[in-house]
């Protein structure tokens, strides 16, 4: 008996010996790409840029912006599928839109119906979050985007709250929106928002706006544009005070910041992306990062030519995924080789600080 025990007990380290697979796996750590790909199902003829993204589950869904539906005239904001698939068996890596799983995001058509005019619509940034209000769960998705209506670009915001599962659209479920975010508007261009906090960032799951520290934009209300912060109040709704009609202390992120165009921040974690025409480039707006050390950003950093070319390179968005060696970055661009004006590009870069 003990020597069947000692058998029966022997052979999952064997099978470990000679597989070095526990579970059946080859592979457990994916990677990104390292030079930039195109998401050709996302792109047309026509420009396609200024992306977000929300989580839906195992599929994300880009938020961006196009000028497809006016045939190269006006900008809206259309959405695409986004799927991701690591293979630990075969150490595949799948980009795709994955139509067998495509997940009804009918309540995203009724924002975007709501957001869209003849106008311009810019840069959005998505958002959301779970709650529960002591009787009922509630899921809530906020876009903050911008449009030039009013002949220059100012910050706006609409979102969706229900309670319960977001699909099918509850009985109940809420619409809200467009409303301007006076907090952040000046009678120059105000647009691309983005959250930061200590423990806040873009997750699997859901955020907790109650992490938000500081609410980042940029602006050229004094000539070129420049990033600029303001301080969440502590304890505030985010949806709340985005609409509130006080005023917020605003001001510039030096160590941010040049003498050119710097443009479209947007977090992660504690890694920050923009875009800027600063001098010392490649050509055009290239990328940058920096990395957030206690309260302040540090120098930005050129990502260099692997990714930046003599073209322009356009509002980066950073993603981190678990069982991967290296995050996720996707742009836009208006370099050679895709359909046409700008396309949207996916690329890994290295592991940052989250």
């Amino acid at each position: 008996m003990k020597r069947l025990l000692l058998l029966l007990t022997s052979i999952p380290a064997i099978m470990l010996l000679f597989t070095g697979c526990p579970y059946g796996y080859n592979y457990y750590e994916a990677k990104f790409p390292y030079d930039p790909v195109n998401l050709e199902w996302a792109n047309s003829e026509f420009d396609d840029y200024n992306m977000s993204s929300p989580v839906i589950e195992n599929w994300r869904y880009l938020y961006f912006s196009s000028n497809r539906n006016s045939q190269g005239n006006n900008f809206d904001i259309v959405g695409s599928q986004f799927h991701l698939l690591w293979d630990k068996d075969k150490g595949t890596l799948e980009v795709d839109d994955d139509p067998d799983g495509f997940r009804e995001m009918a309540y995203v058509d009724s924002l975007f119906e709501r957001m869209n005019t003849p106008a311009n619509e810019y840069g959005p940034y998505s958002t959301f979050w779970t709650g529960y209000d002591g009787t009922h769960e509630y899921y809530t998705d906020l876009i903050v985007y911008s449009n030039d209506e009013s002949g220059n670009q100012d910050i706006r915001l609409v979102y969706y709250e229900s309670q319960g599962d977001f699909y099918p659209i509850p009985e109940g479920a809420i619409f809200a929106g467009p409303e301007p975010v006076r907090l952040f508007n000046s009678e120059a261009n105000d647009a691309y928002v983005s959250f930061y906090g200590q423990n806040y960032w873009q997750n699997d799951w859901g955020n907790d706006p109650s992490y938000i520290t500081e609410i980042l934009f940029c602006s050229d209300r004094d000539g070129d544009f420049d990033i600029y912060q303001a301080d969440m109040p502590e304890g505030s709704s985010i949806i709340d005070f985005l609409l509130s009609d006080s005023t917020a202390a605003i001001s510039p992120v030096d160590m941010l910041n040049g003498s050119s165009q710097d443009k479209c921040p947007y977090v992660d974690g504690q890694l920050l992306v923009f875009a800027s025409d600063r001098p010392g480039g490649y050509g055009g707006f290239d990328l940058y990062y920096s990395q957030r050390n206690g309260d302040v950003w540090s120098a930005p950093v050129n990502f260099g030519s692997r990714i930046n070319t003599e073209y322009n390179e356009y509002r980066p968005i950073v993603m981190m995924f678990y069982e991967y060696q290296n995050d996720l970055m996707l742009f836009s661009s208006d370099r050679p080789g895709g359909k046409g004006g700008y396309d949207l590009y996916y690329v890994g870069i290295a592991g940052m600080i989250q």
